[in-house]
């Protein structure tokens, strides 16, 4: 069992990228939801294949923690999958979920898979609605990445200052989004969207 739990994990960080806040982006996903049901879908046990809904999974994702609690790996998937099980249906649970075992995985390394923990839980807090926290995390990011990021972050600070209400600053970031993703040939969306917010 552990085995095919290190195996499943495996493959979900090698599908891991970076994500978008937004609604509208969903398919920037680290795992899109659709993978992430394709690959929890068969599971193998004595030999026979075994169907298992995703808070299924998670639920044996959480056997599986309390049996290795400093898994510093496990604990970062299992954040990733609640987050994935919030897009799917919304529920709360799941995000309050996410949020806590993205601290947990940060409390144990705060460097961890290069600070991607600290860009993923800045998206759980933009969608709690604690920006200034979704704010730091970016800054944690930016800061573990020395400016190497491998996302154009300066859209998702955007965001979250639009959605905190500092529009002026919203849009002066997210000019600066667009330099960059000019400059490193980064995708950039909702350009429509921000030329009507930034519309003065």
């Amino acid at each position: 069992m552990v085995r095919l739990w290190k195996g499943i994990l495996l493959f979900m960080l090698i599908l891991t990228a970076c994500q978008s806040m937004q609604k509208d982006a969903k398919e920037d996903l680290e795992i899109s939801p659709e993978q992430l049901e394709k690959l929890i879908e068969t599971q193998t046990t004595n030999g026979q294949q075994k169907q298992v809904s995703l808070p299924q999974f998670i639920t044996q994702m959480e056997a599986s923690l309390a049996q290795q609690p400093e898994d510093t790996a496990l604990i970062y998937e299992l954040a990733k999958v609640c987050y994935q099980q919030y897009i799917v249906d919304s529920a709360q649970l799941f995000l309050q979920k996410s949020n806590i075992y993205y601290d947990q995985v940060l409390e144990i390394d705060a460097n961890y898979e290069m600070g991607k923990p600290y860009y993923n839980r800045m998206l759980v807090q933009g969608e709690l609605g604690n920006y200034e926290a979704g704010l730091k995390d970016i800054a944690s990011f930016v800061a573990i990445n020395r400016g190497r990021t491998p996302v154009n972050h300066q859209a998702m600070e955007a965001e979250l200052l639009y959605q905190q209400g500092n529009i002026d600053r919203a849009c002066a970031v997210f000019e600066q989004a667009v330099a960059v993703a000019k400059a490193k040939n980064f995708p950039v969306g909702n350009t429509a969207i921000w030329e009507d917010r930034c519309a003065r």
